[in-house]
């Protein structure tokens, strides 16, 4: 009979590996056969049954099951929590990553305080417990980053990626996935910031390298894909953008739950470029399918959900119809304010817009 650990282990690394070819449903049952095996076998607080939920909650998240996702990444934290005292390389990394787990998907449920406060923590445990170019370093700073881009401190966020770029590149070489993903959060800072052209050379080896290493219709080439054409939009360059968003959202419906946070994102985007050719009865669709899926997954007082009601509220200044695109702006000010503060770029240009529109 084979030993129960091995198959655990087994089974864990093979959920892995699906969750790397984007198989989602089959990487969740591998990882749940695996957790089941180490908790009969180690124990509930054993670090092995922590690291199976880490992967249980990144598959959760990648299927924008943010609850789901939550709640591991909250059990995996509290398990590794009692392991503070233990210098073990192995405990630090798992550390490190919980944090950096549950500091992404704070972020992603609108909470950019908690998000800043545990991502911190994340790379003080990386840099006190680990060399200074290893690439769990480089992950924390890449997490912390992303948060800065958010909470519209961009020149910290440009800093903390140029850091991890630069260890990721000295541990794995130029051409590996890693390297992508903090190419493509550095275009995704210019885009925040408005510097468009100044983010598409990182968008575009982002794209690059992962189509090289993972094929076309790879997930994350399409999250690559559509990133890029953000940006080209942004730059004017609308017909390439609009090859690059449709190229991504096939993908995305192909491979994806019909309310994904890709999917609606990427409608989003297409509903501005639909707009920016004068085309609203495209952008009343697509916006509407946007945010449908944002206040499903995030709630109607989330950020980015507020984003897709501010475009809209664009929408329908462009159409005359005043009154609609100042209650819009209205209630995306409402939740800008609160969950980002008065000071926050995306807040000061709702209030312009509406100052524009609704002059006092």
């Amino acid at each position: 009979m084979n030993d129960p650990l091995d198959e655990a282990v087994a089974l864990h690394e093979e959920a892995e590996a699906l969750h790397d070819d984007g198989l989602y449903d089959d990487a969740l049952d591998a990882a749940r056969r695996s957790l089941f095996l180490f908790e009969r076998h180690s124990g509930r607080d054993h670090p092995d049954v922590a690291n199976v939920l880490l992967l249980i909650g990144a598959v959760h998240e990648d299927r924008s099951e943010y609850a789901e996702a939550t709640a591991a990444f909250e059990r995996a934290d509290a398990i590794l929590a009692r392991f503070a005292d233990h210098a073990e390389p192995i405990l630090v990394r798992l550390r490190v990553k919980s944090r950096c787990r549950l500091g992404g998907i704070r972020r992603v449920g609108g909470d950019l305080v908690a998000a800043d406060r545990i991502l911190r923590d994340a790379v003080e445990l990386a840099e006190q417990g680990l060399r200074p170019d290893d690439p769990d370093v480089a992950t924390a700073l890449n997490a912390l980053g992303v948060v800065c881009k958010y909470a519209g401190r961009f020149d910290e966020g440009a800093r903390l990626y140029q850091r991890a770029l630069a260890i990721a590149e000295r541990a794995y070489g130029a051409d590996h996935p890693e390297v992508a993903t903090i190419e493509h959060n550095l275009g995704g800072l210019a885009h925040a910031s408005g510097d468009y052209r100044a983010g598409i050379p990182h968008a575009r080896r982002s794209v690059a390298i992962r189509e090289a290493a993972l094929g076309p219709e790879h997930l994350a080439v399409a999250a690559d894909a559509a990133a890029l054409a953000a940006l080209l939009e942004g730059d004017g360059q609308l017909d390439e953008a609009d090859a690059l968003y449709r190229r991504a959202l096939a993908v995305f419906e192909a491979r994806l739950p019909a309310e994904h946070y890709e999917l609606a994102v990427t409608h989003n985007n297409l509903g501005t470029l639909a707009a920016r050719r004068g085309r609203h009865d495209d952008a009343e669709r697509h916006y509407a399918t946007a945010l449908r899926i944002k206040e499903r997954l995030l709630g109607a007082d989330h950020p980015d959900t507020a984003m897709t009601v501010r475009n809209l509220a664009a929408l329908r200044a462009e159409q005359g119809r005043v009154d609609d695109a100042v209650a819009l702006l209205r209630r995306a000010y409402a939740v800008f304010a609160t969950a980002l503060g008065d000071d926050h770029p995306k807040t000061a240009d709702t209030v312009a817009d509406l100052q524009a529109l609704a002059p006092r």
